[in-house]
C-alpha cells in the first residue's frame, strides 16, 4: 500500500518544486547564470513574475491539478445571496371565515352581554394558548438574556480591545474604525438572538398562527440585521464623535433620538410595510359607512386600506401607521374577510380612536423617552465599572451594550402598561362611536380565539408580552360582567 503512495508524492514533490521555479525572474535567472551572489533581494518575487503557462501548472482555481479548497467566507457569501435570491414560495391565502368564525358567529347576542370571556372563547384554544404563552415567555427571556451575556463576555474577555486593535491596524481612518465595530457588535447580538428568535418562529408556525415559510422568514431575519448593523454603526460614529468634540455631547444626543423616532414614525409606512402591501381599497358599501365614522368623529378624512396580511398569518389586525401627513389605518385583509361589517366598522372605530387621542405622536415620544432612560442608564453604570488595560471608548461598547440590553427589560412593562392604557381608551372610544356594544363583545372573543390569546393571562405576560388589557377586562368593560379570571 505504501509503495503505490510513493509515486504520488514524487509527483506532489516535483509539482512543488517547478511551482517554485515559475516564481523565478528573468534577471534572477540571469545573476544566478552568471554566479552572482544570491541574495535575499534576488530571491524575493517581484512583479516581473513569469506566468504559471510556462511551467505547465494548470490555471488557478481550476479543478484539475492542485486544488484549490473554497474559503467560509465565500461559502457565506454564497449562502446568504442564495438567501436573499430565492422568493417567496407560494403561501397561503386568505382562508377566512373558517370554522372558529362560524363558532362566534353562532353565539347568541344574550349570551355575549350576559357572560364573562371565560364562558365565551374555546376551552381547547385556550388550553393551546396557555401553553403558547409559556413557549412565549422562554424565547423572549431567552433572546434578550444570549444578547446580554454574549456582548457581557465579548467585553469581559477582552476581545473586544483585541478586534478594536485589529481594525485600527487595517483601518486608517477612526471613524471608520468606530463605524466598523458598532456595526460589528449589533451583528453579533444578532446572532445571539437568532436561535431563540427561530424558536418563536417555529412556535408560531406549528400553532398556525403565522404561515411565512422559513426562507422568507429567514430573508426578513437578514435585511432587518444588515439595517440594525447599519443604523448601531452610524449612531456609534456619531456619539463618539460628539464625545470627542463637546462635553455637551448628551444634550445633542438627546435631541438627535427624539428627532430620530419622529422621523421613523414618519417615513415608517415607506421603510417597514410589516403587514403587507396595499391590494384592495374597501368595498364601497364599507368605505361608506367608514366615511360616516370619519364625520362623526370629526377628525377629518383618514385613508383606510386593506393590505396583505394573509401571506404572514390568518389572524386578524388594524393599525394606524405614520405620522401626520403619512398617518392612515392599514386592515388586514383576514379581518375584512372573515368578521361582518360591525365587527370590522368596531375595529376601524378604535384605530380612529387613537388618531382622536394623538396615541401615534404619543407611542413615538414614549420610545424615545424610554430609549434615552435606557441609554442614560446604562452609561452611568458603565462608567461605574472598572476599567480593563485594554478598555477605551471604543471597546467599552460592548459592556454598554449589554448593560443596555439590562435596561431594556426594566424599560417594556413600562412600555406594555402605557400602550394598555392607550389600547383601553380606543375601546371605550370604539363603542361611544358605533353605539354597537354586540360587535365589540363579539370581535373579542373572535381575537382571542384566532390569535389564541388567553384571556386571563398570568403577571409575567402581562408585564412582558402584552401591550393591550386582557381579552377578559375587555370584555367586561363592554357587558359589565365580572372577568372571573382565577
Amino acid at each position: 500500500m505504501f509503495s503505490d503512495l510513493a509515486p504520488n508524492f514524487v509527483r506532489r514533490r516535483g509539482a512543488k518544486k517547478e511551482r517554485s521555479r515559475s516564481f523565478v525572474t528573468d534577471e534572477q535567472r540571469s545573476i544566478r547564470a552568471k554566479g552572482g551572489p544570491k541574495t535575499e533581494a534576488c530571491l524575493t518575487p517581484t512583479a516581473s513574475r513569469v506566468p504559471l503557462k510556462r511551467a505547465n501548472l494548470p490555471a488557478r482555481g481550476t479543478l484539475s491539478g492542485v486544488y484549490a479548497p473554497l474559503s467560509w467566507r465565500r461559502i457565506a457569501v454564497a449562502f446568504l445571496l442564495c438567501v436573499l435570491a430565492c422568493g417567496q414560495a407560494a403561501q397561503a391565502r386568505v382562508a377566512r371565515p373558517d370554522a372558529l368564525d362560524r363558532r362566534v358567529d353562532a353565539i347568541a347576542s344574550a349570551r355575549l352581554a350576559s357572560l364573562p370571556a371565560t364562558r365565551l372563547v374555546d376551552p381547547d384554544r385556550q388550553a393551546a394558548a396557555a401553553h403558547l404563552e409559556r413557549l412565549d415567555l422562554v424565547g423572549w427571556f431567552a433572546m434578550v438574556l444570549f444578547q446580554v451575556i454574549l456582548l457581557l463576555y465579548f467585553w469581559r474577555s477582552g476581545h473586544a480591545g483585541r478586534w478594536r486593535d485589529l481594525l485600527r491596524r487595517r483601518i486608517r481612518s477612526e471613524h471608520l474604525v468606530r463605524f466598523v465595530f458598532g456595526a460589528g457588535l449589533a451583528g453579533l447580538a444578532a446572532l445571539a438572538a437568532l436561535m431563540p428568535q427561530f424558536f418563536l418562529y417555529r412556535v408560531a408556525r406549528v400553532m398556525q398562527l403565522s404561515d411565512r415559510l422559513t426562507i422568507p422568514w429567514a430573508q426578513r431575519w437578514l435585511l432587518h440585521t444588515i439595517a440594525l448593523m447599519l443604523l448601531a454603526g452610524i449612531i456609534a460614529t456619531v456619539i463618539l464623535m460628539l464625545a470627542d468634540r463637546t462635553h455637551q455631547w448628551y444634550l445633542i444626543t438627546i435631541g438627535g433620538v427624539y428627532l430620530a423616532v419622529l422621523c421613523g414614525a414618519f417615513v415608517q409606512p415607506f421603510l417597514d410595510p410589516s403587514m403587507g402591501r396595499a391590494i384592495t381599497p374597501l368595498h364601497p358599501a364599507l368605505a361608506g359607512a367608514v366615511a360616516r365614522l370619519e364625520r362623526r368623529a370629526g377628525i377629518g378624512a383618514i385613508p383606510v386600506v386593506v393590505v396583505d396580511r394573509s401571506r404572514k398569518t390568518q389572524t386578524d389586525g388594524a393599525r394606524v401607521v405614520g405620522l401626520g401627513p403619512t398617518m392612515h389605518i392599514e386592515l388586514g385583509d383576514t379581518l375584512v374577510a372573515g368578521d361582518p361589517s360591525p365587527e370590522v366598522l368596531f375595529a376601524t372605530a378604535r384605530q380612529l380612536g387613537h388618531v382622536a387621542q394623538n396615541d401615534p405622536l404619543r407611542s413615538a415620544l414614549l420610545l424615545a423617552t424610554l430609549t434615552v432612560l435606557a441609554t442614560a442608564l446604562a452609561v452611568f453604570i458603565a462608567d461605574r465599572v472598572g476599567f480593563r488595560r485594554d478598555d477605551d471608548p471604543v471597546s467599552r461598547l460592548a459592556l454598554v451594550g449589554a448593560l443596555l440590553g439590562c435596561a431594556f427589560i426594566l424599560a417594556v412593562p413600562v412600555e406594555n402598561a402605557y400602550r394598555a392604557h392607550m389600547a383601553a381608551s380606543a375601546d371605550a372610544y370604539a363603542v361611544r362611536l358605533t353605539g354597537n356594544r354586540t360587535a365589540g363583545e363579539r370581535a373579542m372573543i373572535r381575537w382571542a380565539d384566532e390569535g389564541m390569546e388567553l384571556v386571563c393571562p398570568d403577571v409575567m405576560e402581562r408585564l412582558f408580552l402584552l401591550p393591550q388589557p386582557s381579552i377578559a377586562s375587555r370584555v367586561a368593560m363592554l357587558n359589565g360582567v365580572s372577568p372571573r379570571c382565577p
